[in-house]
């Protein structure tokens, strides 16, 4: 039997790619360089950075950093406005101010004085019902959007695909309607309705900061003993949970079909938009 020889392939060395190389060449300069190449950056990008890891999160949220650009933008720019005042009086007494804190108040600040000009826009007033006119117009370009976030016993949260609420608006309020989808009426422990404003950068494709409003937060458990039956057809039976919320049950399988909320202009834009927290 002839010899037969086999011819193995030679191994190679696991080289990481080029990007991935580059990355970690990156990521492991002294963080003195990576500050001086931050400081180059504009807000877009910076805020962008700060989500590709927690060591760049704490450097495109240096407080140092960040002190100058809100100096630059709010304070150098003429009388500082009340508003922000308050802010900078707030930051004086506090001991640590902990990591992104000038960041988060920058683009509060920044929110605040975007909405000192939106607010002029709601005018005029109706002379029926005393509340602005355009409020779902000044809505709508503003792009605010609703979160509905189930809540279950387990405290396991469902955040609803934000394409399946639509807006409708009246003389006196603005009813959203979120049709699921749902679990069983009886696993639901909270409805919290959240309200969302993006802030939008110049520049286009990169990650926003969203500015979050808990405008409600439904216990289940407090309002079930007051629920209301208020209609129903041969599909769909219809729930008072409070004078503004409606909850609309499939009567063969008793789940949620739909949730609408009523909810009243007055101040609406502010308890819509002026979030506690910034992603």
């Amino acid at each position: 039997m002839p010899n037969v020889r086999t011819f193995r392939k030679p191994r190679t060395a696991h080289r990481p790619s080029p990007t991935q190389g580059s990355r970690n060449f990156i990521e492991n300069l002294p963080p003195e360089i990576l500050m001086k190449i931050l400081s180059y950056l504009d807000i877009a990008a910076l805020y962008t950075l700060s989500h590709v890891s927690s060591r760049f999160y704490k450097l495109a949220s240096d407080n140092s950093m960040w002190h100058k650009i809100f100096q630059e933008e709010f304070c150098n720019k003429g009388r500082k406005s009340k508003y922000m005042r308050t802010l900078l009086e707030q930051t004086a007494g506090l001991e640590d101010l902990g990591v992104g804190h000038w960041k988060r108040l920058y683009f509060k600040a920044g929110a605040e004085t975007d909405m000192q000009k939106w607010r002029k826009k709601l005018h005029p007033v109706s002379l029926h019902t005393g509340l602005p006119q355009s409020t779902g117009k000044v809505l709508r370009e503003l792009a605010v959007t609703w979160e509905l976030i189930v809540v279950e016993p387990s405290k396991q949260q469902r955040t609803l695909d934000l394409n399946l609420i639509s807006l409708m608006s009246s003389k006196s309020s603005v009813t959203l309607c979120c049709a699921g989808p749902f679990p069983d009426f009886q696993q639901i422990s909270a409805l919290q309705l959240v309200g969302i404003r993006k802030i939008a950068f110049r520049r286009t494709g990169l990650e926003q900061p969203a500015q979050r409003s808990l405008m409600m937060n439904i216990d289940m458990a407090a309002v079930s003993k007051s629920t209301q039956h208020i209609g129903q057809d041969k599909l769909v039976e219809l729930k008072l949970l409070q004078s503004d919320v409606v909850v609309g049950l499939w009567k063969d399988q008793r789940s949620i079909a739909f949730v609408m909320f009523t909810l009243h202009k007055n101040q609406l834009l502010e308890r819509c938009t002026q979030g506690s927290s910034v992603r």
